[in-house]
């Protein structure tokens, strides 16, 4: 989305301000938008365009792999494995002892800060996959000298950031 818009900054900047009363398309841009409001699972056999299908979880935890941010695959079966209903998710509340099952809440606890401790670069990783879009969106609204400006995301620093470079780029 932030590349896209910022490919279009002219035509939306003139459509904003007035100063074109022409009417402009932009397929790409309709599409993620339409994704982003529509998408869903699409069942067998229904006629829906390509934009109304969701993506699959696969395909998200494929794109933060891409990303090398950490075993983001282990990451999403340990957090599987935990919260759908499983002998794990169940074993999580008990602790053993003398073949005597106790229910013990902090175990869960305990469970789940070694996990996020040994997933803390892939879960790093997802926030990243998850905020930067957005983030990079405002910053490109921000352009458009139109909207309402959220001064200190001037002050933040995308270069490290892959997508940012050309869409800066594309913003001068």
């Amino acid at each position: 989305m932030p590349r896209t818009l910022a490919d279009h900054k002219l035509m939306i900047q003139g459509c904003l301000s007035g100063s074109s009363t022409a009417l402009h398309t932009s397929a790409e841009l309709e599409d993620l938008l339409i994704h982003f409001s529509h998408a869903r699972r699409i069942a067998k056999g229904e006629i829906a365009p390509d934009s109304h299908r969701a993506k699959s979880s696969a395909a998200y935890v494929d794109f933060v792999t891409r990303m090398n941010v950490g075993d983001v695959r282990s990451l999403y079966a340990n957090l599987c494995e935990t919260v759908h209903p499983a002998s794990a998710s169940v074993a999580l509340f008990f602790t053993s002892a003398d073949d005597t099952l106790t229910v013990d809440f902090k175990s869960e606890v305990d469970f789940l800060e070694k996990n996020a401790k040994a997933s803390r670069q892939a879960l790093g990783g997802c926030l990243m996959a998850a905020f930067n879009p957005a983030l990079l969106t405002l910053r490109v609204l921000h352009s458009f000298d139109h909207f309402t400006k959220i001064t200190p995301l001037k002050k933040v620093n995308f270069d490290a950031i892959p997508a940012w470079p050309p869409i800066e780029k594309l913003l001068k």
